[in-house]
């Protein structure tokens, strides 16, 4: 998934969400993320994210649930089970502590404002709005389920789903398996009853690792070979 870090908004307004949100390109900033990058208060930008991150992390609630038959990579395998818990309202909070580390230290970089012709009460006001989304797509608290054997992370699954400003639900199912020397895993969401995301799998990890990456959508498949030696 990629986007062009010059004109990122941009790229949201006319993609096929930004039709299916009616979004309009007058009402979004032209904002050259470039610029920001490589401007004196990137550290700070990056300092506000750690800080965020941080927060999200300490407000994690760990409960023991026992002992649970579980697959990992085409094996039944009997693991204790750990249920990891942010409630809504920490990850609320941590959201809008990056934005708002975020909308400081750009708005310190007047040079950087000035070349993308936005100016500092023009870029609080659009953060703003994309502060007043968070309650909407932040709607219930994320739970990630995780299995240990052997004092050993064996399996980590996560499935739930989002709504954004409640015109778009998404379904997602993330899970990775871990094995001595295989992993396998799968990043999906449904969207519009297309299902759309990455499967994975690769083996002999300690050595020469092989395996298959696969992206697919609806009954669309890509394969990616893995080499050991990646190039690109």
């Amino acid at each position: 998934i990629a986007y062009p870090a010059d004109d990122p908004f941009g790229a949201i307004v006319n993609s096929p969400i930004g039709d299916s949100l009616g979004l309009d390109a007058t009402s979004m900033p032209h904002i050259n993320m470039n610029m920001f990058a490589q401007s004196a208060d990137s550290t700070g930008i990056q300092s506000q994210y750690v800080d965020a991150l941080e927060t999200v992390w300490d407000a994690a609630q760990f409960e023991k649930q026992g002992k649970a038959k579980i697959t990992v990579n085409g094996q039944n395998v009997t693991a204790k089970e750990y249920y990891v818990t942010w409630t809504k309202e920490d990850l609320q909070n941590a959201c809008t502590a990056a934005l708002d580390g975020l909308t400081e230290a750009v708005t310190e970089s007047e040079s950087a404002l000035e070349s993308s012709g936005m100016s500092a009460e023009d870029y609080k006001n659009a953060m703003e709005q994309v502060k007043a989304m968070i309650p909407s797509i932040i709607n219930s608290d994320l739970q990630v389920k995780v299995y240990v054997k052997d004092k050993k992370a064996v399996k980590i699954t996560c499935k739930d789903s989002i709504s954004i400003m409640g015109m778009i639900k998404i379904d997602y199912d993330v899970w990775t398996d871990y094995g001595d020397n295989d992993i396998s895993g799968n990043i999906s969401f449904n969207v519009s009853d297309t299902e759309v995301g990455i499967k994975y799998e690769a083996h002999d990890i300690k050595g020469n690792m092989n395996g298959t990456v696969t992206v697919f959508s609806g009954d669309k498949e890509f394969d990616i070979d893995i080499n050991k030696e990646i190039t690109e």
